[in-house]
């Protein structure tokens, strides 16, 4: 036998009151006897007043004993289990969430176990036992439903659908899941709908209407989770590299109070920069405050924590201003360059050397003339600078490690073209570019470079190169703008664009934070011919893969821009290769668990709305299923309970009429 509501044991003391009312009752018989006897009659009080000789006898004290006791009992809802009638059409609904990974349950021999371990345990028996003869259909839920099995009566298949279940780390779609179900079962007769779930579900399903009976199996843990819910970096308003700032959330989702320590880490070689502890009463949450950071392609934050889900116990910041190309321009001084650039929306730090110069002046000039500005940089523009300028260790080691624009040679022989047509390849630096009526005065006389091929010619004269060296794009125009009305044309701010846009393909950039799972429209590169999510930190453990993005190949378009995000939480690096296998470019992203799963506390009992079976013969309305799974299946004693104290109060007031109380 089981109890619906246990607790109700507790009114088993009004037993003891009435135990109480009897031993302190006293009752003295009226009896005339002679005077011989006075003594017999003080032996027969001092007999009637010890408490345990009043209960003999009395039958009406037992039936109100006994009357209690079943009060108490019935209060108790004791069913008396068997097994259910299984339904021929089973529809198992498994809930794969986030939440499902979370380690609070105990297995059979104590140890830690995942819920969704949990659920797979509880589906196995179900299978192997009281839907061994069903046919079954298995639905996960996931970011979109899931039909793994329909009308399955094979139970290896199920068992082994079952075994292969995952978490889903995604947005998981509850309601479509759900209607699914209620599709799948909408003209069955002999079916049920049975979801294994925590029910930690952020949307319920109402409006949905099933017309076969929905149970839900629990599977409910301890609930014990800290989450990081926000984290972010900046750069204070003065600009200043060395002070990035920092602010994160931390959230305690359990019913205890936490302790844990917050370290926040810097760039790829995970530098420690700083440690905070902090103690979270249930359900609060405190923001953590970072300084004078220094900049760094990412930075990291862990919790040092044993907590119920591991995967929001890592975060990821990047910062704002990634997007914009900083480039170095050395140059004599080109009004139009610079104006181009700025319109390009590229942050110009410029370097002005002397106008006057040529090859000859610096035979004698020391190689350090031009000092490396101490900053980050995304590419190199040389605007008429004479090599010794940049002769220098540390000019060979930027230019080696950074993209290259060159305007125009200081060394090169000139000479005048004797065309006007102008021939123009196909690159996406020529997007948009005719050179129509452009004029150029003077040309180098450069035919070939050992690192790219000429995009644009005028006759047989290369007048722009493009290539890479060393993996690094290099660029060149074979003619100083002075030299040219180009820079007057409305062309000219187009083809610089084009030419930043080209050789900032291969520097960094950032995705921000991205849903696992989820549907990212990512700018790709006109050359992309392949795109791969490349695993650089997991939040589940420490392995490292790479993970094939799901995009359908073309070979007119290359990749599509709607890419599929990783599955797995953590820190990736988003690449595009070209044809030759070259890559072009990569973009950090941090790929995060649906935030609304953290709360591990959020359990409340799901409602579905079940369609009456005589709705057909017009006699019934709709009535609400409520989760019945902590009621034990079998028959209710309840109702025969009541009837048989019934009969006892019956009996009670026929002893008490008859006096046998006495």
């Amino acid at each position: 036998m089981r109890f619906g509501s246990f607790a109700s044991i507790g009114f088993i003391v009004a037993l003891g009151a009435i135990i109480v009312m009897y031993l302190l009752k006293r009752k003295y018989v009226d009896t005339v006897v002679p005077s011989h006897m006075l003594w017999n009659r003080v032996l027969r009080n001092l007999e009637a007043n010890k408490p345990w000789q009043k209960l003999r006898n009395q039958m009406l004290f037992w039936i109100q004993m006994l009357i209690a006791a079943l009060l108490v009992l019935a209060l108790m809802e004791p069913v008396i289990p068997y097994e259910k009638e299984v339904k021929s059409h089973l529809v198992l609904v498994v809930d794969t969430s986030a939440s499902m990974s979370a380690t609070d349950m105990q297995n059979n021999r104590g140890d830690s176990n995942a819920r969704i371990d949990q659920m797979k345990s509880k589906l196995r028996e179900f299978v192997n036992g009281p839907a061994s003869k069903s046919e079954i259909t298995l639905i996960r839920i996931a970011d979109q439903p899931e039909l793994l099995e329909s009308r399955q009566t094979d139970k290896n298949l199920v068992l082994q659908s079952i075994d292969q279940l995952t978490v889903n780390y995604g947005v998981s779609a509850y309601r479509e899941t759900m209607s699914l179900a209620s599709s799948l079962t909408r003209l069955e007769k002999d079916a049920e709908i049975v979801v294994y779930t925590d029910e930690q579900w952020p949307e319920q399903s109402a409006g949905i209407t099933y017309n076969v009976p929905v149970r839900v199996e629990s599977i409910v843990g301890t609930g014990d989770n800290i989450a990081i819910a926000q984290f972010g970096v900046k750069l204070p308003a003065s600009g200043a590299a060395d002070k990035v700032q920092g602010v994160a959330v931390i959230r305690n989702w359990s019913s205890i109070t936490r302790t844990m320590d917050a370290v926040l880490t810097i760039g790829e070689e995970a530098q420690v920069g700083e440690v905070h502890t902090l103690t979270l009463e249930p359900g609060k949450q405190q923001t953590l405050q970072f300084t004078n950071l220094p900049v760094a392609s990412y930075y990291g934050l862990q919790l040092d924590v044993e907590d119920s889900i591991q995967a929001d116990n890592r975060a990821y910041a990047f910062l704002s201003d990634q997007g914009q190309a900083r480039v170095l321009l050395v140059t004599e001084g080109n009004l139009f360059l610079e104006k181009a650039l700025q319109l390009s929306g590229a942050q110009v730090v410029k370097i002005q050397i002397p106008s006057d110069g040529n090859s000859e002046n610096f035979a004698d000039m020391p190689k350090d003339t031009i000092i490396v500005p101490d900053t980050k940089l995304d590419m190199v523009i040389l605007d008429h600078v004479a090599d010794p300028y940049i002769e220098s260790t540390e000019w060979k080691e930027l230019i080696a490690q950074h993209p290259v624009w060159r305007i125009g040679s200081t060394t090169a022989k000139q000479i005048a073209p004797i065309t006007s047509t102008f021939e123009i390849d196909e690159h996406p630096i020529n997007r948009y570019i005719r050179m129509a009526d452009t004029h150029i005065a003077q040309l180098d006389d450069i035919q070939s470079v050992s690192w790219g091929q000429p995009i644009i010619k005028l006759g047989e004269n290369p007048v722009i190169f493009a290539g890479t060296e060393q993996g690094q794009p290099r660029l060149t125009f074979n003619f100083d703008l002075h030299q040219s009305d180009l820079p007057l044309r409305s062309e000219f701010p187009i083809l610089v664009r084009n030419s930043i846009d080209w050789l900032s393909e291969s520097r960094m950039t950032t995705l921000g934070r991205l849903t696992a799972g989820s549907t990212k429209e990512i700018p790709l590169s006109p050359r992309a011919a392949r795109v791969e999510w490349k695993q650089l930190t997991s939040n589940i453990d420490a392995s490292k893969q790479t993970v094939s993005a799901s995009s359908e190949q073309s070979q007119t378009s290359g990749v599509t821009a709607y890419q599929t995000v990783p599955a797995i939480p953590g820190l990736y690096q988003l690449e595009q290769y070209d044809a030759a296998g070259v890559r072009i470019s990569y973009a950090l992203a941090e790929v995060a668990m649906d935030a609304a799963e953290s709360n591990v506390l959020q359990q409340e009992k799901l409602s579905f709305q079940i369609k009456n079976m005589n709705q057909a013969e017009g006699i019934a309305a709709d009535q609400m299923l409520a989760d019945d799974s902590n009621t034990p299946s079998g028959m209710q004693l309840t109702t025969w309970l009541a009837l048989f104290i019934m009969a006892l109060l019956l009996l009670e007031w026929g002893v008490y009429q008859r006096g046998n109380s006495i």
